[in-house]
């Protein structure tokens, strides 16, 4: 971003990847343009894409982060497809926890219903089946 985030208070984040070409856009501001110098291979152009933070040990000397996101995503859609837990298919968490807040918690749902997030602001109650005497 081209300013500080501010803190405890929610954010829109789009990241737009075409080829070598990365842009970043906060809360409607003007993008943050950034261009991949070399791809790691043919098939596969990116070996790791970063969301919040990248750990010092992936940093180039040349490059001048003082600190990056703590804290928890709510969501992430990719291509189209919702991923809500990112954590679960992640090959290194840092600095991400897992989500825990509006709309879902405290749970709006009532009796043995469960609340499941179906937008950033929107939910749905699923009713949870219980088995008696089943393992």
């Amino acid at each position: 971003s081209r300013y500080p985030i501010e803190l405890n208070k929610w954010h829109q984040c789009l990241i737009e990847i075409q080829s070598q070409k990365l842009s970043l856009i906060l809360d409607q501001e003007l993008p943050v343009i950034s261009y991949e110098l070399v791809s790691s291979n043919i098939l596969w152009p990116r070996s790791f894409t970063f969301i919040g933070c990248l750990p010092n040990q992936y940093r180039s000397r040349n490059i001048s982060i003082f600190e990056g996101f703590r804290g928890a995503i709510q969501k992430i859609i990719l291509n189209n497809q919702s991923l809500n837990d990112i954590r679960r298919n992640s090959i290194e968490i840092y600095n991400i926890t897992e989500y825990h807040g509006y709309p879902c918690q405290p749970n709006p749902c009532k009796l043995n219903r469960k609340c499941y997030q179906i937008e950033l602001n929107n939910y749905t109650c699923i009713e949870e089946l219980k088995q008696n005497g089943i393992s």
